[in-house]
């Protein structure tokens, strides 16, 4: 039975939120040593962006430090980022922090993730709670993830919350490492860290290369979830003027855009061209009366008066190597075979090294390796895969393992089995 893990170590921490208070606080943190385990809050469910609001800290020498950067953000950067910017991070799936630290101008040397690192290490359930069990044999205090960490102040128990995300994270992070370095795995995992941090590169100053603050990734409304489903123009000019009303409305209020007109609404209100408040009404499944059937039908109007040649266009499909999967067990028989037959070689490979096979390969690169081995060059041959794999940046261990596989001993596999 885990320990449970209720209160900080140490005490619970205050929240840091002046300038004051922030140069303090980089000065306690450039006093102690090793990594610093990291993590942020957010509340893109409430708020317009997916900008940090607390930013947990902790460092050998130093204890848990919370950081409130609302009001005071460039103070933040100017004080925390020549720090912090200097250090290791352990931080548990980097991938959804790492804008809105880069939106504070924080940026790490090298970076260990726990969340790939458990993956690689085989883990079947990766999530920070059930590692600290698992790994360490604490139970972690769960529950407050989605709250509205804009919220000031920040009730007690939120800051119990925050302040144990990082308590154990530099020890889970430790073993980990170790468990990866005794089976063999641990280069695989440095490659990875190389690889997130590749995939959110920092501006930087171009005379002194220091980090400089990166905004958040901004939206585009063709990429509103079921986009796709729209073909006419005359959908696509509504959809395109109900998402920049919205955005307009969302930043102006600081509030989420869900919150003003749900994605599945917008593109609702778009499919049945609703101009009329009734229409709308219909759509969305509101009173005809109610105040946003009038108003978003008045934009969808508006963008149908609009001049048709500035309606947009359905978006071009992007070109594929290959065709669909679907067609391949009546037209391409012997892609199809191979894709299976490789496929089933690097489950096994996957399951012998303890790996979940998507951390191995995609597969949409599978598919396209079928293809180019059988169809275009008629070889399973090395550099036929690699070439492949690293048009979908796989890591040279990636590469390695799964060339082993495809073209290892006792024979490569057959481009035209049966054939």
């Amino acid at each position: 039975m885990p320990n449970p893990l209720r209160f900080p170590a140490d005490g619970l921490p205050d929240v840091l939120s002046t300038p004051a208070e922030f140069a303090h606080a980089a000065t306690r943190l450039s006093k102690g040593f090793g990594p610093v385990a990291v993590d942020t809050e957010r509340a893109s469910s409430f708020r317009f962006d997916d900008r940090a609001f607390l930013i947990q800290l902790r460092r050998r020498g130093v204890g848990t430090l919370l950081l409130a950067p609302e009001g005071n953000r460039k103070a933040l950067t100017k004080h925390l980022g020549p720090v912090l910017n200097k250090l290791e991070w352990v931080i548990h799936s980097a991938p959804s922090d790492m804008p809105s630290l880069l939106a504070l101008g924080l940026y790490p040397t090298s970076l260990v993730d726990t969340e790939k690192a458990a993956r690689l290490a085989g883990f079947p359930q990766p999530n920070l709670a059930r590692l600290v069990s698992d790994v360490l044999g604490l139970e972690l205090a769960k529950g407050h993830g989605r709250e509205d960490w804009s919220t000031t102040p920040l009730p007690k128990d939120w800051v119990i919350y925050a302040a144990l995300d990082v308590e154990v994270l530099l020890e889970l992070g430790e073993a980990l490492i170790e468990l990866l370095d005794n089976t063999q795995k641990l280069d695989w995992a440095e490659q990875e860290f190389r690889h997130i941090l590749a995939s959110f590169p920092p501006r930087r100053h171009h005379r002194t290369g220091d980090v400089l603050v990166t905004p958040l990734p901004t939206n585009h409304w063709r990429d509103i979830k079921g986009i796709g489903t729209l073909h006419s123009q005359q959908q696509l000019a509504i959809a395109r003027a109900l998402w920049r009303t919205r955005d307009r409305i969302c930043q102006a209020r600081d509030i989420a855009p869900n919150r003003v007109l749900r994605n599945k609404d917008l593109i609702a209100l778009a499919q049945a061209a609703a101009t009329t408040p009734a229409a709308a009404a219909a759509a969305i499944g509101i009173p005809s009366r109610n105040s946003k059937a009038t108003r978003w039908s008045t934009v969808a109007a508006k963008a149908l008066q609009q001049d048709a040649k500035s309606w947009p266009k359905p978006a071009p499909h992007n070109p594929v190597p290959f065709p669909s999967q679907k067609h391949w067990n009546e037209e391409y028989p012997q892609v199809m075979a191979f894709f299976t037959a490789a496929r089933g070689a690097l489950e096994a490979a996957a399951e012998e090294l303890n790996v979940p096979l998507e951390c191995i390969i995609s597969m949409n690169s599978l598919r396209n390796i079928a293809w180019e081995c059988v169809e275009v060059h008629g070889v399973c041959h090395a550099e036929v895969i690699a070439g492949v794999l690293e048009s979908y940046s796989a890591r040279p261990w990636q590469i390695d393992l799964i060339i082993g596989v495809l073209c290892g001993h006792p024979r490569p596999f057959d481009p035209h089995p049966g054939g």
